[in-house]
């Protein structure tokens, strides 16, 4: 289970990887939080994601929570670029796109969001409708 989430964060390292600038970067992307410019850095929160997640050594100490962790900053991060780019991730078959829609299936298969939570969203009609047909 974790190998796959592992596997999953291969494509947002490699992206980050291309979108961060070393050449702007004193530190060649490796975050480092005892340095205001890091923390004052555009891309500060980007970098040191990538930082501790470069790693494949890593990424396999860490437990399923924290990788779920990962994996949710990620689509956060791809979810932005594809928005940049203006591609419609429901429909395009790029990378970036195709990563988004595993990485999503993935997520909410493994993070189970409770029932009330899910109903937070409907409305009084469509949850008497609901709750009809789930009992």
């Amino acid at each position: 289970m974790s190998q796959e989430i592992i596997s999953l964060l291969e494509y947002p390292r490699t992206l980050l990887r291309e979108m961060l600038s070393v050449e702007s970067c004193p530190h060649d992307l490796l975050y480092d939080k005892g340095d205001q410019k890091c923390r004052d850095c555009f891309d500060g929160a980007e970098c040191e994601w990538l930082y501790k997640n470069d790693a494949i050594e890593e990424l396999n100490k860490k437990t399923h929570e924290q990788l779920m962790h990962d994996l949710e900053f990620a689509i956060l991060v791809v979810q932005a670029q594809i928005t940049r780019l203006e591609h419609d991730d429901i429909h395009c078959e790029c990378e970036a796109c195709t990563w988004l829609q595993a990485a999503q299936k993935l997520y909410e298969e493994r993070h189970q969001t409770p029932r009330h939570i899910k109903l937070q969203n409907l409305t009084n009609h469509e949850e008497s409708t609901y709750n009809q047909f789930s009992e």
